[in-house]
């Protein structure tokens, strides 16, 4: 749009200043803008028509301050500086849909994609999902996220657009959830947005009884904390879940990256032997299960009150197997 060309006499210094500083802030820290407010308001100050100024703001008043009446304000100043378009009343859409008045959003963006031909700018479309899972109507949103995904380019998705997708798309599919989340965290660049991602919807998977899922995505998690990772997570994130979810292999190998770490500790031998036993049809007639139950029963010993259920099946799959088998 014309008028959205910078003015080479008037607003850009301090414009292109205001964002050098926002590289060093960010939305959850409004206290943190004021030398980039002061230098947005020069630019107006001295170009009244400098539309990007005026996003800027608009922006910053709705989603650090979500102050929507001065939000709105600042969008209604900038459409007023850029060209007249249907496309403007997005601004509008997304200060209802952030107050949470989703019935109102729908209705902006599905005029602006009738008065566009369908053919709107591919946000459009994202909004329309999000609006309608916050009606939950996710079969609506997921029609319309689809949309998106249809007519967006690559440089228009964000991880947000997989975790939508997989949220109204994916519930009841757990590769596809897998390849959402996957997207999603590879898109991310913050590690700690991708352990917290993969964290959510691993609770998700295990509401939902999807316990490979859960183990799966707890255990990319794990595995981006690194050194900082809490090993306790083995057992209980990651074993069990694989465990439960008939990944009896899976849930061997966790448990024995968690003897490793913890060599006193009965749990990893423990969950080991049951992972074993399951892969040993069930039996110990393979004795698969006899050097972690040996392990576990040895532990248990020490403390008899504590582990005494565990040193009991230790000690009966022990006798079964050096009884009937060996």
């Amino acid at each position: 749009m014309k008028a959205m060309q910078l003015n080479p006499s008037s607003g850009i210094a301090p414009f292109r200043a205001a964002m050098l500083y926002k590289t060093q802030v960010n939305y959850n820290r409004p206290e943190a803008w004021t030398v980039v407010l002061d230098n947005l308001n020069n630019a107006i100050a001295a170009d009244p028509k400098f539309a990007p100024a005026y996003m800027e703001l608009y922006n910053y008043h709705l989603l650090a301050k979500r102050d929507f009446a001065t939000a709105e304000n600042f969008a209604n100043q900038f459409i007023a500086a850029t060209d007249q378009s249907v496309e403007n009343n997005y601004l509008k859409a997304q200060t209802v849909w952030l107050q949470g008045k989703f019935t109102e959003a729908i209705s902006i963006a599905k005029d602006i994609v009738s008065q566009t031909n369908n053919n709107p700018n591919p946000r459009v479309y994202r909004l329309l999902a999000y609006s309608y899972a916050g009606n939950k109507d996710t079969s609506t949103a997921c029609t319309y996220v689809n949309e998106f995904f249809g007519k967006a380019s690559a440089e228009d998705l964000l991880a947000q657009d997989y975790i939508l997708h997989a949220q109204t798309c994916a519930r009841d599919n757990p590769d596809m959830i897998m390849q959402d989340v996957t997207k999603a965290v590879e898109l991310d660049t913050i590690v700690s947005k991708k352990i917290s991602t993969l964290r959510d919807f691993a609770k998700e998977a295990k509401a939902n009884n999807q316990r490979i899922l859960e183990a799966t995505l707890n255990k990319l998690a794990y595995n981006l904390e690194g050194a900082d990772a809490n090993v306790n997570r083995l057992i209980g994130e990651i074993a069990v879940p694989f465990y439960f979810g008939g990944s009896f292999d899976k849930a061997d190998s966790a448990a024995q990256a968690y003897s490793q770490a913890a060599p006193d500790s009965i749990h990893g031998y423990y969950w080991s032997a049951l992972a074993r036993s399951a892969m040993d049809t069930g039996t110990v007639s393979k004795g698969l299960a006899v050097e972690p139950y040996e392990k576990v029963l040895a532990i248990a010993e020490q403390d008899k009150a504590r582990f005494k259920s565990q040193g009991i099946r230790a000690a009966q799959t022990l006798a079964v197997y050096y009884n009937n088998v060996k």
